[in-house]
């Protein structure tokens, strides 16, 4: 339902775009893809902007971290003092995603754009509806650059 409901708001975003882009209204909005951490560290909100970087960087994992709804129990991932080691910072990426992560109020139309980033990871992984509660998707990077969903706890 969720991914649905999301697909309609993306068919929507679409069309208003066209809409604006009759009336010749220009808005450029630059939706963030990275949440604040520690030094030398980094935190997505987006699966594409960390698979790019994956990429880029050869590191073969991707977790992500997924709720429906916004919770408590990432808490100690989000805020400025969240950090890997080197050593594991250099190998895989690490994303959490839920509504309420970016304060949409900041943005054109007053869209969170953590809930544009959902429906995109649920598109690519469908099997992520099954989860209502938050979960952990571990995501490995295989030899042809693709991403595969390998495992989903809930957490």
């Amino acid at each position: 339902m969720f991914r649905y409901s999301c697909m309609m708001l993306s068919i929507f975003l679409g069309v208003l775009n066209a809409a604006q882009a009759d009336t010749q209204l220009e808005h450029s909005v630059n939706w963030p893809t990275h949440l604040k951490a520690a030094k030398d560290s980094q935190l997505f909100c987006n699966f594409e902007a960390a698979y790019t970087d994956a990429l880029a960087h050869n590191k073969r994992s991707i977790l992500v971290f997924f709720s429906h709804h916004s919770t408590t129990k990432f808490d100690s991932l989000i805020g400025d003092s969240f950090s890997l080691p080197p050593l594991v910072g250099n190998n895989l990426n690490v994303v959490v995603m839920m509504p309420g992560l970016i304060s949409p109020l900041d943005f054109f139309l007053k869209l969170d754009p953590v809930i544009i980033y959902m429906s995109d990871f649920a598109f690519i992984f469908p099997e992520i509806e099954n989860y209502k509660d938050p979960c952990l998707c571990y995501i490995f990077i295989n030899e042809e650059g693709q991403p595969e969903c390998t495992a989903i706890h809930r957490v």
